[in-house]
């Protein structure tokens, strides 16, 4: 047995160790290194359909990522500022409120603009669907009214760290409004096609990601791109920035080899490369519906990319991890949490952060990678532009973590050894909940 293969042993070996603890119907763990992919699945439930790792997983707030990863590609390009307001994008017509300082669409990224989780009028609405899809019957007119409206704030878009999916929704109808383009189709011609990324929906069942990509114009180089990121967070006065923080490096990382296994059902195989044709589902089963119940609304089959996504939606469920929940619709905050994707894509999104001179966004993703700010007592929490950053002894891990109202999600990955990792779960987050905790403890095990 060759290092390389012994070291996916052990790499497996830890992977079936943490779906055994994570205690849900159905859990999906990978591993990405210099070119080689270790995936293992398994769960309380029968096995469904398809392979576990061939479905797609709403990943909650870890959207972000895409969402602030859009956003610095139209930096890249040269027609977005970080320091543009996001009120002057939005305004159509309507004269901003010149006592209320602008909020930039860095400061929304960076969750520093001063808003508040969600608007103050969501919740009346929000409440009688808390436990299945609270967010389903709140426009995108709707959340940018809010915002334009939300009141004169007590501190400076820049000062204070405050978590916002409103922040980040506005983000995203921003940069729509800017594009002159729904949010879902620009995502997908600006991030998801450039990384082929055909197994990513924003919706259930919805389109994947290919469409072809236009660039409007050459992206600029990584360094210009990179310091005027660094201007606007150090406060520049001829940028307008506010946050503080040095940018960081680019590291390695790649992805060729393949290796996938489902610990319920025993069995390995390749894998579907990023990008490449997807699988085509089995032969229906006359005992699926006595197993499993009538298939969910967001369990699509498909049999070609960008038409509805390979394979089928992995169903959610509640906190007893048994009871089925409906597929996520994310409504006006769909940039905020409306990401569903398959493992494999989602390594592929992690060695596309790792390894960006291989894809066709380099300056865009170098731009995410450096810590920009900090917060917290003692300034001890750190952030990119996209990413949470966490030190550890063999470098700082970058990671972003998502929940939803029947599944939850992490992505990590560390630039120094080159490491990505992502963990999967169709079982809603409570308080005894032992896979955030084994999921965070194993990006720092694994090699």
């Amino acid at each position: 047995m060759t290092a390389t293969a012994h070291g996916c042993a052990d790499v497996a070996t830890l992977l079936e160790a943490a779906v055994t603890v994570a205690d849900a119907p159905d859990v999906v763990v990978g591993w990405a290194r210099h070119g080689e992919r270790v995936i293992r699945s398994g769960g309380t439930a029968e096995p469904p359909p398809l392979p576990r790792e061939k479905l797609r997983y709403e990943i909650g707030s870890a959207s972000k990522t895409f969402n602030t990863l859009l956003l610095s590609t139209l930096v890249a390009d040269g027609t977005l500022s970080w320091c543009t307001p996001a009120a002057a994008l939005l305004a159509a017509g309507r004269r901003p409120d010149s006592r209320r300082p602008d909020a930039s669409v860095l400061h929304l990224a960076t969750h520093t603009a001063g808003l508040p989780r969600l608007p103050a009028d969501f919740y009346p609405r929000a409440v009688p669907r808390w436990a299945t899809n609270p967010y389903a019957d709140y426009p995108a007119e709707r959340v940018i009214d809010a915002f334009l409206r939300a009141p004169l704030r007590r501190r400076a878009p820049g000062s204070r760290w405050r978590y916002s999916n409103f922040g980040a929704s506005v983000l995203g109808h921003a940069l729509a409004a800017h594009a002159g383009l729904p949010w879902e189709h620009l995502l997908r011609e600006r991030v998801l096609a450039p990384l082929a990324l055909a197994g990513t929906a924003l919706a259930p069942g919805g389109v994947g990601g290919a469409a072809p990509y236009r660039p409007a114009e050459p992206e600029r180089g990584v360094d210009e791109h990179r310091g005027a990121l660094a201007s606007a967070l150090a406060g520049d006065p001829d940028r307008g920035g506010a946050a503080t923080g040095p940018m960081g490096s680019g590291g390695p990382g790649a992805a060729h080899r393949r290796d996938s296994g489902d610990r319920r059902a025993g069995s390995t195989g390749p894998a579907r490369a990023p990008g490449g044709a997807p699988p085509t589902a089995p032969p229906e089963d006359p005992g699926r519906a006595a197993r499993h119940g009538p298939a969910a609304p967001g369990s699509t089959r498909t049999g070609t990319p960008g038409t509805a996504g390979p394979g089928w939606d992995a169903v959610g469920h509640g906190r007893d991890g048994l009871t089925r929940v409906p597929p996520l619709l994310m409504g006006g905050f769909a940039p905020a949490g409306a990401v569903r994707a398959t493992p494999h894509d989602l390594l592929a999104f992690l060695e596309a952060q790792l390894e960006p001179e291989r894809t066709p966004l380099e300056g865009a993703l170098r731009a995410l990678r450096g810590p920009v700010l900090r917060r917290g007592f003692g300034h001890r929490h750190t952030h990119t532009a996209s990413w949470f950053h966490r030190p550890g002894d063999r470098g700082p891990v970058l990671f972003h973590a998502g929940a939803t109202s029947g599944q939850q999600a992490l992505l990590a990955f560390r630039p120094a050894t080159g490491t990505a990792m992502v963990a999967l779960s169709t079982r809603r987050f409570r308080a005894t909940d032992p896979f955030p905790r084994v999921v965070h403890a194993l990006i720092d095990d694994l090699p």
